[in-house]
């Protein structure tokens, strides 16, 4: 056993690889569109989480949901009109491998790239991306 080690990053925990604090991307559902576009390009994650007046995640707009609602009139509409609902999510004490496991084989039927980590009352701490799990050796 070595901390640094492949069998050290297999026992990595979602919380110490995830994105947090004010570079986590999210709106409230009442937000236009090109403030949803600002959010999810300033923060560089390919997302922005939905959040209700209280902080709770209600769902998520991805550069994929961007583009099946491509239409005239998508930066007219609401944050809320184009999230995709019911968003994958996981905890911070779960384990990098099960967080890994749940993008490549999640309940949406298509692998993912990223998800939001949140705490017990569903608000938004962290987004894991992939690419964390595959610069600590997870992956």
């Amino acid at each position: 056993y070595h901390p640094g080690g492949k069998l050290g990053s297999r026992l990595l925990k979602v919380g110490e690889l995830m994105t947090k604090g004010a570079d986590v991307p999210t709106i409230e559902t009442t937000a236009t569109m090109d403030q949803a576009l600002l959010e999810m390009s300033s923060k560089k994650l390919g997302l922005v989480g939905v959040v209700d007046a209280q902080g709770k995640l209600l769902g998520i707009i991805t550069d994929g949901d961007l583009r099946r609602h491509m239409a005239p009139d998508l930066l007219a509409r609401t944050a809320g009109d184009v999230m995709s609902a019911d968003p994958v999510t996981m905890t911070a004490d779960s384990l990098a491998t099960a967080a890994v496991a749940v993008m490549h084989d999640n309940r949406k039927g298509r692998p993912i790239t990223a998800l939001f980590v949140v705490d017990a009352q569903g608000k938004p701490e962290g987004v894991l991306h992939i690419h964390h799990c595959l610069q600590a050796g997870v992956i």
